[in-house]
């Protein structure tokens, strides 16, 4: 449960709106105030509202009447006089995009060129033009899942980040650093996660499994797989092999107009 959850369940707040009004009775000047008056009464009310959370990245949403805020790494909109938060997907109707999430990524997701490439294990088939990051656990069947449909991709360049969810698979840290510290880490890698072989070894060499595993925490990711892509785009869970053949293809063609 994240800290919207927590604070709207303690609250008893409704669902869907979690009511600022006390606040706004104090501190909300009319509608017609000016935009930075407006940020300002934003901030106070979820200060108040939350004031444990860190709040940050106050602005205009492209939603007429309502403000963009973050509480720690979650992102609300409020509206101007502080007396309504909606929280979860938004979606521009015209293109069905969800701009919260994008937002979201945009704030707190990864960046593809700063991402550890070389604390990856790299698969590459075909011409490998096509890129796809996955952070993945050994012992999660999703995993298991989507490295199966990674294997009918081709022109694809793969890297694997080892991520192990504790908390899930006791046992996945161990045999991840086992798979790093083999002589073919992909071969080991491959072997286990399509053929339940796990290769000899006490995983004791120099390994980037904990560091990755900080990560992931860092940017949200809260269950594996989770699949990045060079637009910046991150997409969670064991998506079929139309939906990753589509982002791989999206993925590139954005990443290039970006720099374009």
């Amino acid at each position: 449960m994240n800290l919207i959850s927590r604070a709207l369940l303690l609250a008893s707040l409704p669902i869907a709106f979690a009511s600022l009004s006390a606040v706004a009775q104090t501190a909300a000047p009319s509608p017609a105030t000016a935009a930075g008056d407006e940020m300002a009464v934003v901030k106070s009310a979820l200060e108040t509202r939350f004031p444990k959370a860190k709040i940050a990245n106050v602005r205009k949403a492209p939603i007429a009447g309502m403000y963009e805020a973050t509480l720690d790494t979650d992102l609300v909109y409020v509206d101007a006089t502080g007396k309504h938060l909606v929280a979860g997907a938004v979606y521009e109707l015209s293109s069905m995009t969800n701009i919260a999430e994008a937002r979201t990524n945009d704030l707190f997701g990864f960046k593809w060129d700063e991402l550890p490439l070389e604390k990856a294990i790299k698969m590459v088939r075909g011409k490998g033009t096509r890129r796809v990051a996955v952070f993945s656990d050994a012992d999660c069947p999703y995993c298991k899942r989507i490295e199966q449909t990674l294997q009918t991709v081709d022109d694809v360049t793969v890297y694997t980040f080892l991520m192990p969810i504790d908390s899930l698979h006791p046992d996945a840290g161990r045999k991840s650093k086992i798979i790093w510290c083999s002589k073919d880490k992909l071969k080991a890698w491959l072997d286990y996660m399509l053929n339940n072989k796990l290769v000899e070894g006490k995983g004791d060499c120099p390994n980037p499994v904990d560091e990755l595993k900080e990560l992931g925490r860092s940017k949200r990711v809260n269950g594996t797989p989770a699949l990045v892509f060079p637009d910046n785009r991150t997409v969670p869970g064991a998506i079929p092999k139309d939906q990753l053949e589509a982002n791989l293809t999206r993925g590139e063609a954005n990443a290039k107009s970006k720099k374009s």
